[in-house]
């Protein structure tokens, strides 16, 4: 564990730099759920930064985006494509460390977040997705007080129980505060029973314990039954003496004082950006081995066949959309569809295949 606690510290050591030099941002959340990134990134998740699309990675989809300096630090010693350079970018213009995560910059962001609720649809979905494909992989969402809130958590929370997504994780970081004060003066739901009800799996664990984290996830690597909660019970801010706990470290800048006593508590040298060599050299050794770089393709042969479709009549649109959908099912075995109970009115049913 105490490679993995060097790891937490460093995230920390990272998030409180990144943030004192682009003079805003959000240290709290990094800095609060920073053994679950050491433990995540350093033993859980099954990934290769040489291939960052390889299909059976798993997926880590941090919808509380304003945490993603969290994320950002994690990919970073990791090993993705991240410089040290590109976090003190971070908040720039056109930098790779955008304020919320953004997968059409940063290698290794597996969604666009930063919406409340957002990112945790888009794990459903995910998992739902590899689920059609058959690809034994893992998504793991992380989100807020704010995340679950809002009702498209919510509704697709209750899909995934409903279909019984066993290969998908959200992780609950729960420290009871907000950007204005505390949850309890808002919110009182009790989330456990909510995702029961809904046909989840529940375990509450301290997310600041390294032991707790790994009983409760790595269990989950080979035996799941229904997706899963884990409440992970932190403190935002954690390692800042005076402001860990408390608003005061949801979405500013620590101040350079508070930030010299939080690196002296965590027994961080005070310089900036600072990582222990033997971080990187941890992860060099985890990167896996022998992956294929391998990912789907579209047959090349695709766009002429769709070109030639015969439509003998003047049809509705609709009924167009349903020819082409059967023969992209015939080339596209990935091909994932839907209707919400109205296939058989707008044409997005398969002849050929079951539902």
């Amino acid at each position: 564990m105490f490679m993995l606690q060097k790891i937490a510290n460093t995230i920390r050591h990272l998030t409180m730099d990144a943030v004192e030099l682009a003079g805003s941002g959000h240290p709290g959340m990094p800095m609060g759920c920073a053994e679950l990134g050491a433990y995540l990134f350093g033993e859980f998740l099954r990934f290769d930064p040489a291939y960052p699309k390889w299909p059976h990675r798993d997926r880590l989809i941090l919808s509380v985006g304003h945490g993603s300096l969290w994320l950002y630090s994690c990919l970073h010693l990791a090993g993705f494509s991240l410089t040290l350079d590109d976090l003190k970018n971070f908040r720039q213009i056109d930098s790779k460390t955008p304020s919320h995560p953004d997968l059409t910059r940063t290698e290794g962001v597996e969604a666009t977040t930063g919406v409340d609720g957002q990112g945790v649809g888009y794990a459903v979905g995910q998992a739902l997705g590899l689920k059609h494909l058959r690809i034994d992989s893992k998504v793991v969402v992380v989100a807020g007080d704010g995340d679950l809130m809002e009702g498209v958590a919510m509704e697709s929370s209750s899909l995934a129980g409903h279909l019984c997504l066993n290969n998908l994780i959200l992780i609950f970081d729960s420290n009871s505060t907000t950007l204005d004060g505390y949850v309890n003066e808002s919110f009182s739901e009790n989330l456990s029973l909510r995702f029961q009800s809904q046909g989840w799996d529940v375990l509450s664990i301290d997310g600041h314990n390294l032991d707790q984290i790994r009983a409760a996830l790595a269990p989950l690597r080979t035996h799941q039954e229904k997706p899963t909660l884990v409440i992970a019970q932190t403190r935002i801010g954690r390692g800042a003496p005076n402001a860990q706990g408390t608003p005061a470290a949801h979405g500013r800048p620590l101040g350079k004082e508070e930030v010299a006593l939080a690196k002296k508590e965590l027994g961080l040298p005070d310089v900036s950006f600072h990582v222990d060599q033997e971080i990187y050299h941890f992860f060099k050794k985890r990167s896996s081995a022998g992956i294929s770089p391998s990912v789907f393709s579209v047959p090349s042969h695709l766009e002429s066949v769709l070109q030639n479709i015969p439509i003998s009549s003047p049809i509705a649109g609709r009924w167009v959309s349903h020819k082409v959908l059967q023969v992209l099912a015939d080339h596209l075995p990935q091909l994932v569809g839907g209707s919400a109970d109205l296939s058989s009115s707008d044409g997005t049913y398969l002849e050929k295949y079951g539902p």
